[in-house]
C-alpha cells in the first residue's frame, strides 16, 4: 500500500476513535459557536437594513443605466488600468486614515484620549451604521456608544461626534452658495425648482440649532425640564425616575455644551489639526470623482468637479433614505450628466459609490460583527 494512502487510513482511524469516545463533541462545539454568534434582534436588524441599503442603491443605479443607455446593465470598466486602480487604492487608504484623524484630533482637543486603532474602528462602524439609518443619524450614535465603552464620558463623546460632523457640515454650508454661483447650470436648476429657498431655510435652521446648543444651553435645560414634567404628569415616569432623568439630562447638557467650549478653548494645535483633516477629508472624498472622470477620458476642470461633488455631498446630508440611497445616486447622475456622456454616467455613479461607500460599509459590517461577537463572548465568559 502506498505511504500516502496508509497515512490517510491512519488519520481516518484516529478520527473514528475520537468520534466513538466523544460522540457529542461536534454538537457541543456547534452549540458553543452558535451562542457566540451575534445574531441578536438588533444585529439582525442591522444586516437587514444593510441589505435594504444595497438594494435601493443598486436599483437606483440600474434605473439610471436603463434611462441613460436604454440597455440593461451596460457598464464599461475597461478604463480601469492597473495604474488607475493603484491610484484609487492609495486614495482610498488616505481617505479612511484622514477620516479617523479628524475624529482623533477632535477627541484630543476636548481633553480626552482614544487610541488611533480604536478610532479607525469607529470610522468603519460610523460608515456602516450611518448608511443604514435615515439622515445618517445612526453613525454618530454608534460612535458615541463605542466611545463610552472606552471610558469616555457620554457628554464628551456626544460632543466629539457632533463636532466632527459639524466641522464638515459648516465647510459644505459655507461653500454651497459659492458653488451654486460658480456653476451657472446648478444655479438655473435650483432657481427653477425653488430648491435654493428650501436649502437656505435648512441651513439657517441648522446654524440656529447649533448656536442654541453651544451658547444657550439654559434653553435646552428648560425644554428638557418641561418635557420630563409632562411625562411625569401623564404618569409615564415615577417621581424617583423623574429626578434621575433630570439629573442625568442636565449633567449631559452641561458636558455637551462644556465640551464645545472646551474644544474652542483647547490646544490650538489640535483645533487646527481637526479643521485641517476635515478639509483634507472632503478634498479626498471629492478626488474620487476627479480620478474616475479623468480615467474615463474626460478633461474637465478639477474645480468644476469639486464644485459638483461638494453640492452632491451637501444634498446627501438632508436625504431621508438610509445612507441617502437612491437620492445620492440620482443626484450624482443628474448633476454629472451635464458633464458626462449618458453611456458613461451609470458606470461613473456605480464606481463613485463603490469607492466612497460600499467598501467602507462592507468593512464596517465585518468590524461590527467582530465587535458584537467579542462582546457576546466576554459576557458568556463572565457568566
Amino acid at each position: 500500500m502506498p505511504r500516502s494512502q496508509k497515512n490517510i487510513l491512519d488519520i481516518m482511524k484516529d478520527f473514528q476513535q475520537l468520534k466513538n469516545r466523544y460522540p457529542l463533541a461536534p454538537v457541543r462545539i456547534y452549540r458553543s459557536a452558535v451562542k457566540l454568534l451575534p445574531f441578536s434582534k438588533k444585529a439582525i436588524s442591522y444586516y437587514i437594513l444593510a441589505a435594504l441599503f444595497f438594494f435601493i442603491s443598486f436599483f437606483s443605479i440600474s434605473i439610471i443605466n436603463k434611462y441613460a443607455t436604454t440597455r440593461h446593465f451596460h457598464f464599461n470598466f475597461s478604463f480601469l488600468s492597473p495604474s488607475i486602480i493603484i491610484t484609487l487604492a492609495i486614495l482610498l487608504i488616505a481617505y479612511f486614515l484622514v477620516d479617523g484623524l479628524r475624529l482623533y484630533y477632535v477627541v484630543k482637543a476636548i481633553d480626552c484620549h482614544i487610541a488611533i486603532k480604536e478610532i479607525m474602528k469607529l470610522v468603519f462602524i460610523n460608515i456602516f451604521v450611518s448608511n443604514i439609518t435615515p439622515l445618517a443619524t445612526g453613525g454618530g450614535l454608534a460612535q458615541v456608544y463605542f466611545m463610552t465603552k472606552k471610558d469616555m464620558p457620554m457628554g464628551k463623546a456626544m460632543a466629539a461626534s457632533t463636532i466632527r460632523t459639524f466641522l464638515a457640515m459648516m465647510f459644505l454650508f459655507v461653500s454651497a452658495p459659492f458653488v451654486v454661483l460658480y456653476q451657472r447650470n446648478l444655479y438655473d436648476f435650483m432657481v427653477s425648482t425653488h430648491t435654493i429657498s428650501i436649502i437656505t431655510l435648512i441651513v439657517i435652521c441648522y446654524i440656529f440649532l447649533f448656536y442654541v446648543i453651544i451658547f444657550k444651553p439654559r434653553l435646552i435645560k428648560i425644554i428638557v425640564l418641561d418635557v420630563v414634567a409632562v411625562l411625569r404628569r401623564l404618569h409615564f415616569l415615577s417621581a424617583r425616575r423623574q429626578r434621575k432623568w433630570l439629573k442625568r439630562a442636565i449633567r449631559e447638557v452641561n458636558n455637551f455644551s462644556g465640551s464645545f467650549t472646551l474644544f474652542l478653548s483647547g490646544h490650538p494645535r489640535y483645533i487646527l489639526l481637526s479643521i485641517f483633516f476635515t478639509v483634507l477629508f472632503l478634498l479626498l472624498l471629492f478626488s474620487f470623482s476627479v480620478v474616475l472622470v479623468e480615467a474615463m477620458g474626460y478633461h474637465i476642470s478639477i474645480l468644476t468637479i469639486f464644485a459638483m461633488q461638494a453640492f452632491v455631498t451637501f444634498l446627501m446630508y438632508f436625504a431621508p433614505t438610509p445612507g441617502a440611497s437612491g437620492v445620492a445616486e440620482g443626484g450624482y447622475a443628474l448633476i454629472f450628466s451635464r458633464l458626462i456622456q449618458p453611456a458613461d454616467i451609470a458606470t461613473l455613479t456605480l464606481l463613485w459609490r463603490f469607492f466612497t461607500i460600499y467598501i467602507g460599509m462592507i468593512t464596517g459590517i465585518v468590524i461590527m460583527y467582530l465587535e458584537l461577537s467579542y462582546k457576546k463572548e466576554s459576557s458568556h465568559a463572565a457568566k
